[in-house]
């Protein structure tokens, strides 16, 4: 087996020898556990000494960096270089290519040999940084190559999560687990229900559908009650607001600034891509017909889309 791993990092296998015996199969999670437990394998107390001593002659844009990488990822972090030489100096450390499985006769064509679900892929998933030393001496296609084998897992991951299309309960989930990791303060956006008498219903529904009760409704093409945004989290139109600048049902933007009355969007789709856009709030009436009562919502038109983004790749 440990002959198979090595064999591993360098593209090959037992099977590549027809001489040789095969290794035993091992159960993927056990391997799985492995793997990651190799990546938490850290002498801390050491780690945060030589982390002292190198804060104490840092400049203060260093210092700066790392206080922001430090809030904003902790588990495990991926150091890898691009030489043999400079990967010895890291803690864990290995090559880009051993790491990410990246073909030595790298091509535009090229993949990482990373199969979705196996021990590697998991890792990659798990992992919230990647720090990778002398980057600019490989060639681009290695970070082409990377980006094309982590999208490849994370769609299968996300995919083997649902089986069928994500429902809201499955994309708030993914919505609020990656906003979590997102650093930044965060707003919170309350939606103002209300009845509309001019839809036919009736006085005496006033009572009946109070606001506590509109505010539970979530259905699709509505923003729902809470909206929770932060600076740098993509989003997605619901509404038709200005065709003609691009604003349409399902435009991808990103939030530039959140206030009381706007939020700043930058454009991120189409032929307007990089223009910044105002989004007001504005009333929004429900068309699912499984909707027993005729309401409007006033809300901003835009709902947090990270899983939307993901299930579209």
């Amino acid at each position: 087996m440990d002959i198979d791993k090595i064999l591993h990092s360098y593209g090959k296998t037992l099977k590549d020898y027809p001489h040789m015996p095969l290794a035993i199969e091992v159960d993927s999670p056990l391997l799985t556990e492995k793997v990651i437990r190799e990546e938490l394998n850290f002498n801390r107390d050491d780690l945060k000494k030589n982390a002292s001593n190198m804060l104490a002659i840092a400049t203060s844009e260093q210092k700066y960096a790392f206080d922001k990488i430090v809030i904003a990822v902790g588990d495990i972090v991926l150091n890898i270089a691009s030489s043999g030489i400079a990967y010895l100096l890291l803690p864990n450390g290995r090559t880009a290519h051993s790491r990410f499985k990246i073909p030595l006769n790298i091509t535009e064509h090229s993949v990482c040999n990373i199969k979705p679900g196996s021990p590697q892929a998991m890792l990659l998933l798990k992992a919230k940084l990647i720090i990778w030393d002398e980057a600019p001496m490989v060639s681009r296609y290695c970070y082409e190559a990377l980006d094309k084998c982590l999208g490849d897992i994370m769609r299968i991951f996300f995919k083997a999560r649902t089986i069928l299309p994500p429902t809201l309960d499955i994309v708030e989930e993914v919505n609020n687990h990656l906003m979590a990791i997102i650093p930044g303060g965060k707003k919170l956006y309350l939606s103002s229900d209300s009845i509309r008498m001019d839809e036919g219903n009736m006085e005496s529904q006033l009572d009946l559908y109070g606001p506590e009760l509109l505010n539970s409704i979530n259905c699709s093409g509505l923003p729902p009650h809470k909206l929770i945004f932060k600076v740098g989290n993509p989003v997605m139109l619901l509404r038709n607001i200005d065709q003609s600048i691009g604003l349409c049902n399902g435009t991808r933007l990103q939030v530039r600034k959140v206030g009381n009355h706007v939020i700043e969007c930058e454009v991120l789709t189409d032929n307007n891509v990089g223009h910044i856009v105002l989004t007001p709030r504005m009333n929004m009436v429900p068309t699912n017909e499984t909707v027993l009562v005729r309401f409007q919502r006033r809300k901003f038109p835009i709902i947090v889309s990270f899983a939307m983004t993901i299930n579209k790749s």
